[in-house]
């Protein structure tokens, strides 16, 4: 029992550390030391930005999706790019809020063990998206905009980009309670 425990944990370890080193292998960094970029970043547990290249489609499902491991946050170049040039201030601080609820996750627990679970328990992801997708939209409650609609959400994450890790229905339950939740919080603090 021992040995299958090890085993299990060197080959998950070999995951972690190819999935790693893939991610940089296959990314470019991007500069982020302009005023309004590290306004954007002030704060936030991401440390570094890079554009995707080449196979990300073949890991990651979706390529226009924001992938964090560790401190770095992985973007699709145009995208990213887009919404800087444009100054989608609030999108960005929702995504960015987002993405630095997983690095945050990710450092309690343990990169190689976090990335683990995620990868292969879709309960372990679906919780550890709600938590992420909560932070991000209270930035937007705040700011009184809504990016997504309900079924937008829901058919993504409910889709291939994760893998089908939870049911449409419940997925946009979630989101319909989630918004009423934070927009009563809102409403109490007014």
């Amino acid at each position: 029992m021992k040995r299958k425990i090890l085993l299990f944990i060197i080959g998950i370890s070999i995951a972690a550390a190819t999935t790693i080193s893939g991610c940089r292998l296959f990314s470019v960094h991007l500069d982020t030391s302009d005023t309004y970029t590290q306004s954007l970043l002030k704060d936030k547990a991401v440390k570094e930005v890079r554009a995707k290249i080449n196979f990300w489609w073949f890991c990651f499902g979706d390529p226009k999706a924001f992938v964090t491991v560790g401190e770095t946050i992985y973007v699709d170049r145009e995208t990213w790019l887009k919404d800087i040039d444009s100054r989608r201030t609030t999108f960005l601080q929702a995504t960015l809020t987002h993405e630095s609820t997983h690095v945050l996750r990710q450092a309690k627990m343990g990169l190689t063990i976090w990335l683990s679970f995620y990868v292969f328990s879709k309960s372990f992801r679906w919780e550890e998206e709600k938590a992420a997708h909560r932070a991000g939209w209270v930035v937007e409650v705040e700011r009184g905009v809504m990016f997504d609609t309900y079924d937008s959400f829901a058919k993504y994450v409910s889709g291939p980009a994760y893998y089908g890790m939870v049911s449409y229905d419940e997925a946009y339950k979630f989101m319909v309670d989630t918004f009423a939740e934070l927009r009563a919080e809102k409403a109490k603090k007014q």
